[in-house]
Order: structure tokens, then sequence, then C-alpha cells
């Protein structure tokens, strides 16, 4: 009678009333958005007032990061078999994107700590197709890009800067030296606009280009964005809701279904199946670069680093035998909490039926591939991280009881779960 027992295992009263996913929204900020939809707006004002705000002569509004690397990558126009040295963790769609332009993607090794790449492992890679290093920093951590700017201007490379994951506020548009920084307020996003990016370019050339090219594209409609805010109003009851927890947990291990698939299916961005210019090939609807404008103004900073501290103290309740990569990094902000432990797949089970909604697959980042000829490097730290990885709900919403809770949990889960030693 094992369905019995683990029927028995999380009543509603049992569960942490959070999710490691989090939309970064007020009910007013997404009635805002259903509003903006239906009033009539100055387009061209918008996007110069976005554009002024983010950096004077240097910014570009578009629909997503994945846009912005394309259109980049349509205006410099590398040779067919130009080599893009990119960090080893990242969503299939930018080495995708890559490939489409005939670039080959090789991923570079991260430390655990840092979740940066080493400059001498960088260097190893490099090889007379090399044009492009492209570094991502991943869960809202940031490293030094200086390192990573002199080796660029060493070898002539092209930097870009993948900060999709990291924006904290204003204060950081990219670094000065970066050819091109990427950063996203899609659904789950810090001051999410339900889509939309920033592209920060140095060469004033070539984001004119970019600028021109994009201009091409055609705007998605006022309906279009309408419908992803309804879309996602179910998404931000679940995963905001306290209620939702407490309600989906149980249900799902009663009667067997996966809840977590149908949240992760919601917050895809764009549809895989999906031809590279039916997916982003377009411009930011005018409603949606309101709203970003009006998030990016009204961004609330130390609302903001309530999450680092919830963090930092999680961390102060973790058992010695479970990591946090990236605890090193130049900068931490807990855009997501993984935890990376052994018999993972046991302790993620456990937590989920003691009421923890910890997930696995919560984002699309994975693990980019060698590629497949030739003598290249493993990134064993970056596969020991997708291998072991459980995003937690810990963020600033979260109350200090539930992270004490899970703190216990997992001391307690850890310790059952470990190898035994063979005496």
């Amino acid at each position: 009678m094992a369905s019995s027992s683990s029927r028995r295992v999380c009543l509603p009263g049992d569960v942490v009333p959070h999710n490691c996913l989090h939309v970064d929204a007020s009910w007013g900020q997404i009635l805002k958005m259903l509003t903006r939809a239906a009033t009539p707006l100055q387009r061209n004002q918008i996007i110069a007032a976005l554009e002024k705000l983010w950096v004077p002569g240097r910014a570009l509004a578009c629909l997503s990061v994945r846009t912005g690397l394309d259109l980049w990558l349509q205006v410099k126009r590398y040779p067919l078999g130009t080599e893009v040295i990119m960090t080893a963790i990242n969503i299939p769609d930018m080495p995708a994107v890559l490939r489409a332009h005939g670039i080959l993607p090789v991923p570079v090794d991260i430390d655990f700590d840092t979740l940066a790449p080493a400059v001498e492992d960088i260097e190893r890679l490099i090889t007379p197709n090399t044009k492009i290093l492209l570094l991502a920093h991943i869960y809202g951590t940031r490293f030094c890009m200086d390192p990573y700017v002199a080796l660029a201007k060493k070898y002539k490379l092209d930097l870009i800067e993948d900060v999709a994951e990291g924006f904290d506020g204003l204060d950081y548009i990219g670094h000065p030296d970066s050819d091109l920084s990427l950063f996203s307020f899609g659904t789950i996003k810090v001051a999410t606009a339900f889509g939309g990016g920033m592209a920060t370019v140095r060469d004033a050339e070539t984001l004119a280009r970019m600028r021109s090219l994009n201009m091409r594209y055609p705007i998605q409609s006022r309906a279009s964005y309408a419908k992803k805010v309804l879309k996602n109003i179910p998404l931000t009851v679940v995963l905001n809701e306290k209620i939702s927890p407490r309600i989906l947990i149980p249900s799902s291990l009663f009667f067997g279904f996966d809840h977590k698939a149908l949240v992760v299916s919601l917050i895809r961005g764009f549809d895989p199946s999906a031809d590279l210019s039916e997916k982003f090939r377009f411009q930011p609807s005018t409603p949606l670069l309101s709203i970003l404008l009006y998030r990016l103004k009204t961004f609330n900073r130390q609302e903001f680093l309530q999450g680092t501290v919830k963090g930092q103290y999680m961390q102060s309740l973790l058992p010695k035998n479970i990591t946090v990569p990236g605890m090193a990094a130049d900068l931490r902000n807990f855009w997501l909490y993984p935890i990376c432990v052994e018999n993972r797949d046991a302790v993620l089970r456990q937590l989920n039926m003691r009421g923890v909604d910890a997930y696995v697959g919560a984002t699309q980042l994975k693990l980019v591939e060698p590629p497949g000829y030739g003598s290249y490097p493993q990134p064993v730290n970056a596969k020991r991280i997708m291998d072991t990885v459980i995003y937690l709900p810990v963020h600033g919403g979260v109350e200090k009881i539930y992270l004490e809770k899970m703190g216990s949990m997992l001391c307690e889960i850890t310790n059952s779960t470990a190898p035994k030693s063979k005496l």
C-alpha cells in the first residue's frame, strides 16, 4: 500500500505556500497592463523615453533577448563556420539562433562557486574561426566582466553579455566595453512586463543598423499583448497566491498528476516548434513598451533586495552536504534559488511529499553541448550543476518561518537519503 502512505504524507496545512518561481508583478500592475492594451498610446514617444531612460544613444527596445541577438547577427554577417565561445549553461534558443546564422557554439565550462568561466579555459578554445565571446550571468548572479573585456580586446573578439536573468536596476545595463548586452523582462523575470527585452549596443553604427532592421518587422498587436496578459493571470494565481500550493501539492500527490508540467508550459515565451521568423522577428506592441517604461521608472530596489536577504538567510540554514552554485559570485541576487544535491530524485520526491514545491525543470536552462566532432572538452562543472540542481521556493515574499522549515526538512532528508557506508 505504498500509494496510501504517500497520500497521507502531505496535508494543506503542511505545505510551504510558495513556488520556486514568482511573477514579479502586483495585481494592480497586471490591471495596468490590461488598461494600457486598450488605451491609445504614442508609440514613438514611448520608445524614445524608454531608450533614453535605459542609456541615451546606446539602447534598443526589442521583443526579447533572442530578438536582440538575432538582430546583431543579421547586421554583423559573420562568415559561415564562425565559432562562438559561450558559457555552458543557457536556454536552448540561444545556440539555436547562432546555428541558424551558420555559427558554431563552443561551450566553455564555468566555476561552480562563481558561475564564471576561467580566462585560461576560454583561451584554450580560441581558434582562427573564433569571432565571438558570449557570456551569460545565470540565476541572478553576476561576475566581473573586466578580465573578459581584456581577453576580447586581446583576441579581437566581439563580446556579448547575456544578462537575461540579471536585471537589478538601471545602475547596471551591461559593461561599458561589452559590444552587446541583453536583458529580458519576460513573464518570470525581475520587473516583468510580460515580454520585452533591452539591448545595450556599444557601436553607434551597429545600433543604427539593428534599429533599422527591427523597424521593418511587423508590430505585435494590442490584442496579442492583452491575450498574453490574460493568459498569465492564472499562472500568476498559481505562482503567487498562497492558496495555490496548498491545493495543488496535496491534490497532485493524491491523484498522481504533474501540476509542474502545466506551470512550466504556461511560462514558455515562444512556441519551440515555430520557425525562427515566426517566433521573435516582431516589434513589441506599444502597450508592452509602455509597461516596460513604467516598470523601469518605478523599480523598487529596496524591495528587490529582500530576495537577496532571504537567499542569504536560507544559505545559513542548509546542511553542509548541500551546495549552492554561485555563492562566491561577485553579485548574488537570487532570481532563482538553486541547490545541488546527490540523490537528486530522492531529495526532490521527499521535498514534494512534505509540501515543498521544489522543481527540477523550472527554467529553460540547459547544458550547451560541445560540437559532435573534434576534441572539445566536456563542461564538467556545468553538467554537474544541471544533473544535481533543485530549485527551492526562496524569494523576497517567503517568510522566515518557511525558510527555517525547509532548512530543517533538508537536514532530515539528506541524512536519510545519504549513501550508507559499507563497513
